[in-house]
């Protein structure tokens, strides 16, 4: 049944799009592969890196149930030692999606749209690096390619 296809969807979109991020080769020399969706996992060390976080992504239906189309709302959170270094990163993942229609991995991305972004902070203790960030807020209009 489409409802079916629909949860199985859940995570396509999230490894697509990570595909698709790591795929660009200047973005991929900022952030030497660390892209990762929910908590940075313990095992990686180094900055910048990127973290995703899918806020939302209501089912759309039609009369004869859910339809094959998705709009998620991800945040994109760029983290690095400097503001300056979190910002490029942040461009550069904009630089990346922002606007575009593509496919990957079965995944067709019909758009993604800048909802808006701020500054992150983070209170350092002693002698702890500081952390900067910069978070935007993605509207990600998605479908599983027939």
């Amino acid at each position: 049944s489409s409802g079916q296809k629909g949860r199985e969807g859940r995570g396509v979109m999230q490894e697509a799009l990570t595909a698709f991020l790591l795929a660009d080769a200047s973005l991929s020399a900022l952030v030497l592969g660390r892209i990762h969706w929910g908590r940075l996992p313990a095992s990686v060390v180094g900055r910048p890196y990127v973290n995703l976080t899918l806020v939302s992504e209501p089912a759309n239906y039609c009369q004869d149930g859910r339809v094959n189309f998705n709009e998620a709302r991800v945040q994109v959170d760029a983290w690095a030692e400097t503001a300056a270094n979190a910002k490029a990163v942040r461009d550069a993942v904009l630089g990346v999606v922002d606007g575009k229609i593509f496919a990957v991995q079965g995944v067709k991305f019909q758009g993604v749209f800048v909802y808006g972004g701020r500054d992150l902070l983070t209170e350092t203790v002693g002698a702890e690096r500081p952390l900067f960030g910069k978070t935007t807020d993605l509207k990600v209009l998605w479908s599983r390619e027939a």
